[in-house]
């Protein structure tokens, strides 16, 4: 380890500048897509057991009431179970429902354990984000970027100035000898 330390301290990044402001706005122009806020819902959700239940939630939920206790349940509150959620993050069915209805509207969902009861708080739209906001996230991944493009860049020199020959029955004895050590 000591020894690949020092071959790209002294070696490969040896005249290594590391990037300036400039190549970050670059990076961050040409890498917009990487810079997003997708978009996403706030939910609150009361879990039930069965269909009946998750109706008795919703009607309580739609007369205003902010706390509920469902026959057999202990009390239940929206606020308890509160989250924003982004798409492919959640069970389908939930997604669809959160996403699909309007803020402050209720819906349910059928979900493997039962039902859940969603309320939707807010929604946000995809956006893409300033510059300003991921000037550090920008610079450490133009920083990245560089390395690796010297590395390549080192790489290709290195193969240009060498020759390489490839001992091919060599190689099929090794193949040979690491399958048969793995039966």
């Amino acid at each position: 380890d000591l020894a690949i330390d020092l071959l790209l301290k002294r070696v490969i990044f040896a005249d290594f500048a590391g990037v300036s402001a400039q190549e970050v706005e670059d990076y961050y122009r040409t890498h917009r897509e990487k810079f997003t806020e997708p978009e996403a819902v706030q939910v609150s959700i009361i879990p039930a057991e069965t269909e009946e239940m998750a109706q008795k939630a919703v009607a309580a939920l739609q007369t205003g009431e902010d706390a509920i206790t469902l026959p057999g349940e202990r009390q239940m509150t929206l606020s308890a179970r509160r989250g924003w959620i982004k798409r492919g993050e959640v069970d389908p069915a939930l997604e669809e429902v959160a996403f699909s209805l309007p803020e402050g509207e209720i819906g349910t969902v059928k979900v493997p354990l039962g039902y859940y009861v969603v309320r939707v708080e807010e929604k946000r739209a995809k956006r893409q984000k300033l510059f300003r906001e991921v000037r550090e996230e920008a610079r450490r991944a133009a920083l990245q970027q560089k390395y690796r493009d010297v590395l390549k860049q080192w790489i290709t020199k290195l193969r240009e100035r060498s020759s390489v020959q490839v001992d091919e029955a060599m190689i099929e004895q090794a193949i040979a000898a690491y399958e048969a050590s793995i039966r």
